[in-house]
């Protein structure tokens, strides 16, 4: 089984994430029709959620926790509350 590829923040980047970010989704979660974006942080086994709030720029990060090694990340409209649903796969390691 080969491990999975985690990406690293650039240097200097105005988003810090948590450790070990894994997946990314741009989506707008807090329907102000501005993207906000959702990253997956696989070490933390949180959700880092940053709200858009135009012109570039974003809210700090809210972090909700996940079940263990979340990794890949995607959105869909699951609810009928209208807004974008985030959808992610977590890692299990067994042995």
């Amino acid at each position: 089984m080969t491990q999975p590829a985690f990406f690293t923040g650039r240097r200097g980047s105005p988003l810090a994430t948590a450790a070990t970010p894994a997946g990314v989704a741009i989506a707008d979660f807090t329907n102000d029709g501005v993207g906000d974006i959702a990253v997956t942080n696989n070490g933390a086994s949180t959700l880092g959620v940053y709200a858009g709030l135009g012109s570039g720029k974003f809210s700090q990060r809210i972090e909700l926790s996940t079940p263990p090694g979340p990794l890949a990340l995607t959105t869909a409209l699951l609810t009928s509350s209208g807004l974008p649903d985030a959808i992610l796969t977590c890692q299990l390691w067994i042995g």
